[in-house]
C-alpha cells in the first residue's frame, strides 16, 4: 500500500523561520512542511519574501530565528555545498550558468559529483532531451536565448538527482 505524501516523514520542515535584514523582516515565523513526492508553490507579490525563503533553504542566507530541517537533520548552520550534496537543488530566477562554457560542459560541471563518469554523457544527453536542448549541446551557453538559458539551468538543477528541487520563478522571461 502506497502512502500519501501527508503520511510520510517530512523531507523538509521550516519551523517558525524568520529572516530580518536590518530593521526589515523579509520572512516572519514561516512554518512549512514538504513530504517526499509533494509539490508546493509559494505565491505572493514581488517583495513578499519568496526568493528569500529559497535562499534560506539553500543556505545562501541564514535564518534570524527558527529551524530548517532536511531529511531529519537540522541544517541551519550547514554550508550551501553540504545541502546540495545531501540532495537540495535550486534553479534561481536569474540563470546561473557558465556563459563561456558549452551547454554540455555546463551540464558536466553541475553533475560532476552526482553522476558516475561512465554514465555522464548518457545522463547529459537524457536531461538535455528532457528540457528540449538536445540540439544545442555544443553551443556556448551565452549564445542561447534567455528561455534556453532558463531550460539549461533547470537541466543543471535536475542533473544532481535532487531529493528536493526548488524552482524560483523558473519561467521568468520565457
Amino acid at each position: 500500500m502506497e502512502q500519501s505524501p501527508s503520511t510520510l516523514t517530512p523531507l523538509l520542515t521550516l519551523r517558525d523561520v524568520s529572516k530580518q535584514f536590518g530593521g526589515l523582516r523579509a520572512v516572519s515565523n514561516l512554518n512549512l512542511t514538504i513530504a517526499p513526492g509533494e509539490l508546493r508553490c509559494l505565491i505572493g507579490p514581488n517583495g513578499a519574501g519568496k526568493s528569500t525563503v529559497f535562499k534560506l533553504i539553500m543556505g545562501f542566507e541564514r535564518p534570524t530565528s527558527g529551524t530548517i530541517t532536511f531529511n531529519d537533520a537540522v541544517i541551519n548552520a550547514w554550508p550551501t555545498w553540504r545541502r546540495a550534496r545531501q540532495g537540495l537543488s535550486i534553479k534561481m530566477q536569474i540563470p546561473g550558468i557558465y556563459p563561456d562554457l558549452t551547454v554540455q560542459d555546463n551540464m558536466r560541471v553541475a553533475a560532476q559529483y552526482h553522476v558516475p563518469p561512465g554514465e555522464m554523457e548518457r545522463s547529459i544527453d537524457r536531461l538535455l532531451a528532457r528540457v528540449g536542448l538536445a540540439g544545442v549541446k555544443p553551443a556556448l551557453a551565452r549564445n542561447l536565448s534567455h528561455g534556453e538559458q532558463q531550460w539549461l539551468e533547470i537541466g543543471m538543477a535536475l542533473s544532481v538527482n535532487p531529493r528536493l528541487l526548488l524552482l524560483d520563478e523558473p519561467t521568468a522571461g520565457m
